[in-house]
């Protein structure tokens, strides 16, 4: 029996558990608040049990049920007798999270075992899902063109998946605090935020804390950053501080100034009713997006601040207690002043229920040396130190190495460095692995098992999990449940052997053996969700590779909007045979995997409707992808009469509306770029 993620402690007893008599439930009285949560495990226990099985169940749940946990309210214990089922939890959550356990240790086919398995998260936020094309900012994914209707059903159904993998956390809008993107988003965000807090688990809403804008549309998440003056606040500002892209001095009017009182009282304004109409579960806040300290951070941020900053915060330096450190803190209470002025009438409390996540300047770079490091974390330290709001806080950092002289991870330091000094902010890590729409688009990547490095964090967010990537998620959620997994052993010790290994599952060149066998963790993960033929099938398109980064094409977005292909085609520079090649080798392995997403559509045989519908609609992706790719391809090799290749073009382009038009928002989904992608061919062939 496979069970994801896999307990702490599991102890199989002899015989099965055949009470007499009919179906019992008994769950304790619950508190007002938790009645939402009751009514889901009720609902999750009918999905697998009916009325007339004979299971005698008593679920009930009190603080320090599980006390060596590290996590005790997310905890649980699940007894299987022959003649009673008990499930204790840390809380309603650690409940429920035992009822998933119960469902998955139940075999149609062999009924209950007896056991006992007591098990808790190494991490409070496990983000194991990222529905979204533009990074962790927006496009959405799950936008299908057919409306509102499906979209909030896809939605629904994405939650659902967290909770029955014990993940907690989705990336589900951004990047701005625009309560009206369409009519009614607003009502529907509440909705969803509501359903997923009944399942333990947090919609994370991305935003600027800044003006709305980044490095501009140049920049590879063109989306993203975009920049527009002035939008995102209504308070100008005139005065140049703090450059945002070094390269492009106008981001310095770009609501960077941090001691703008009027610019400050805007930005609580705007959380303000962001917060009251949406009630997130959780806030990610970006800023000037800076990784370095040094190059970045130090030179192009805190040296050139405007007057007014510097009569206010004098230390020269970033990390500075007095310089950019007091800066930082005081910005980042905006939030938890937002937040502590929200207390809606449905029950939702802004500081209580919404996590916030502010994210750079200065976020660490994985080859930073250690004297850097020590100064990255003396910032850190000094901002915490001084935040008046420090509940609920997660500050952001990118994946980090062990150190080259110190041999310990180097999150698990700052992170005693921060408990050292009394702060009660945790950390948020941001892990790059691949399979991200980022560094690559392959289907799947190993590199969460790597999640050790990043022991010490409170909340851990894979890049990948987007959408077709069940699997994925899978994966993830194990290893962001255990951070020392046992699915795939990881044997590296020094920064270099960690470096090689990461880098390698990342780019994609390496795949642990454990994982590419028959019978091995990801091949019975993928048997578990769509069944064992189909199973197989699915497991084998996880694989899919041909050359060093052909993928199958279940998303255009990396390979044209990403990697910019217009430019590289306007570009004389180009090397036109290389780029032939890759997009022949596209077309190849996404025809290939279409035929393996057909042969598990015909495979299965189980009951998850949602599985099913979203493996249809790859394979549809799937099968215009082929021959878009195969377009490239011949545009880059030139030998094809451009009259044929337009008339290629124009087929594809007849074919996008059957993969729907009522997107729910303008500037949203996959499909509603296609049209673009097209013209940039169209154009070309001109």
């Amino acid at each position: 029996m496979m069970l994801i993620p896999y307990p702490k402690h599991l102890e199989r007893h002899p015989g099965q558990h055949r009470p007499d008599g009919k179906f019992q439930l008994e769950i304790a009285v619950p508190k007002s608040e938790e009645a939402a949560t009751v009514n889901v495990i009720r609902r999750e226990l009918k999905r697998r049990f009916r009325p007339s099985d004979v299971i005698r169940l008593r679920i009930d749940w009190r603080s320090g049920a599980v006390p060596e946990a590290i996590v005790p309210m997310q905890a649980y214990r699940l007894a299987i007798s022959e003649d009673a089922i008990t499930i204790t939890g840390g809380s309603a959550l650690g409940a429920l999270y035992g009822v998933i356990a119960l469902l998955q240790w139940y075999d149609e086919a062999n009924g209950l075992a007896c056991v006992t398995i007591t098990d808790w998260p190494d991490i409070d936020y496990r983000v194991s899902a990222r529905p979204l094309l533009c990074g962790e900012a927006c496009r959405q994914a799950l936008d299908w063109g057919d409306g509102r209707i499906g979209f909030m059903r896809r939605w629904r159904y994405e939650i659902d998946f967290a909770l029955r993998s014990r993940s907690n956390a989705i990336f589900c809008s951004g990047f701005d605090w625009n309560c009206a993107k369409y009519p009614q988003f607003s009502r529907d965000m509440r909705k969803l935020n509501r359903y997923a807090l009944a399942r333990g688990v947090k919609l994370i809403f991305s935003g600027y804390g800044i003006g709305t804008g980044g490095w501009g549309g140049e920049a590879m998440l063109s989306e993203a950053h975009n920049f527009v003056p002035g939008l995102g606040h209504t308070v100008q500002q005139e005065v140049s501080c703090s450059w945002n892209n070094p390269k492009n001095p106008t981001t310095s009017f770009n609501g960077t100034c941090r001691s703008n009182r009027a610019l400050r009282a805007q930005k609580v304004r705007d959380l303000v009713r962001f917060v009251r109409r949406i009630e997130p579960g959780a806030l990610y806040i970006h800023h000037e997006d800076m990784s370095s300290l040094t190059r970045e951070g130090q030179e192009f941020f805190w040296d050139k601040r405007c007057a007014a900053c510097r009569s206010r915060w004098p230390g020269k330096r970033i990390q500075d207690h007095d310089g950019g450190a007091a800066a930082l803190a005081d910005s980042f209470d905006v939030y938890g002043e937002a937040l502590s002025q929200v207390r809606n009438r449905s029950g939702y409390v802004g500081n209580r229920d919404c996590l916030v996540i502010p994210v750079s300047p200065v976020y660490g770079e994985i080859n930073d040396d250690d004297d850097e490091w020590e100064r990255v974390m003396e910032l850190w330290v000094n901002v915490a130190c001084q935040m008046r709001h420090p509940d609920n806080v997660y500050l952001g950092f990118r994946e980090q190495l062990p150190g080259y002289a110190d041999p310990r991870p180097r999150i698990g330091v700052l992170a005693e460095k921060l408990r050292a000094a009394g702060c009660r902010q945790k950390i948020f890590l941001f892990a790059v692995g691949g399979a991200d729409l980022y560094y690559n688009d392959a289907p799947f990547s190993a590199t969460p098992a790597c999640s050790r490095l990043f022991a010490g964090c409170g909340m851990l967010f894979w890049f990948s999990g987007i959408q077709f990537q069940r699997p994925q998620q899978l994966l993830n959620s194990e290893y962001s449940w255990n951070l020392f997994s046992p699915a795939v052993s990881v044997t590296a010790t020094t920064r270099e052997e960690w470096s090689q290994v990461y880098d390698a599952m990342a780019r994609h060149r390496e795949i642990p053996a454990v994982l590419t066998m028959s019978d091995g963790w990801l091949a019975r993960g993928c048997r578990m969700l769509y069944g064992d033929a189909a199973g197989d099938a699915i497991f084998r398109y996880q694989l899919l590779q041909l050359g060093k980064e052909a993928f199958p094409l279940s998303s255009l977005y990396f390979a044209v909007a990403l990697r910019k292909l217009g430019q590289q085609l306007r570009d004389p520079g180009s090397d036109r045979e290389t780029q032939a090649r890759l997009w022949r080798q596209r077309a190849e392995v996404t025809d290939a995997g279409r035929k393996l997403i057909q042969d598990a559509l015909a495979a299965m045989t189980n009951n998850e409707p949602m599985l099913r519908v979203e493996l249809q609609r790859q394979a549809a992706i799937l099968d215009f992808t082929a021959p878009f790719a195969r377009l490239v391809a011949a545009i880059w090799n030139g030998d094809t009469p451009c009259a044929e290749l337009r008339r290629q073009c124009d087929r594809l382009m007849h074919r996008v509306p059957e993969f729907g038009t009522d997107f729910v928002w303008p500037g949203n989904g996959e499909t509603e770029l296609w049209p673009n992608y097209l013209k940039i061919l169209q154009e070309t062939l001109a």
